[in-house]
């Protein structure tokens, strides 16, 4: 009848779609550049979101903040002007096949401006991870 030829269908159709889903996904993560990763960590700090951004941390990041709670405490009390800055921008420096190293300058009330350098490694699964952040150069004044 046409309603089992539909079932017949359909359901391969279903089984074909529920595995393609979780693929495009993983490949939509892989493809994030190592400013997009960055990008990615401010946002997930700025709605408070600390697993997600403790995800954006290499393995030897982790390895020191072992757990998201910790990792939190570590950029509240270290990195507060990240939290929520009045703006931030990102960009690339330099990246290489598995290094890269992305600037943000901070914009806020309380500290004028800072700028920072991210270290970036890109890990055997083909996705950046970031290891490090480092004065990128001294503060300047406000504008």
């Amino acid at each position: 009848t046409k309603e089992d030829r539909m079932k017949f269908f359909t359901i391969p159709l279903m089984v074909l779609l529920s595995a393609i889903a979780p693929a495009q996904a993983e490949q939509s993560q892989q493809a994030l550049t190592p400013v997009e990763v960055v990008e990615s960590q401010l946002e997930a700090f700025a709605t408070g979101n600390w697993e997600l951004a403790y995800g954006y941390a290499a393995p030897e990041i982790k390895a020191m903040f072992p757990s998201p709670e910790i990792f939190e405490t570590m950029v509240t009390n270290g990195y507060g002007y990240m939290l929520e800055p009045l703006d931030a921008a990102v960009s690339l420096v330099e990246m290489r096949e598995s290094r890269a190293l992305v600037e943000a300058v901070f914009v806020s009330e309380k500290t004028a401006v800072d700028r920072v350098g991210y270290m970036l490694i890109r890990g055997i699964d083909k996705q950046w991870r970031i290891s490090g952040v480092f004065p990128f150069q001294q503060k300047d004044s406000a504008v």
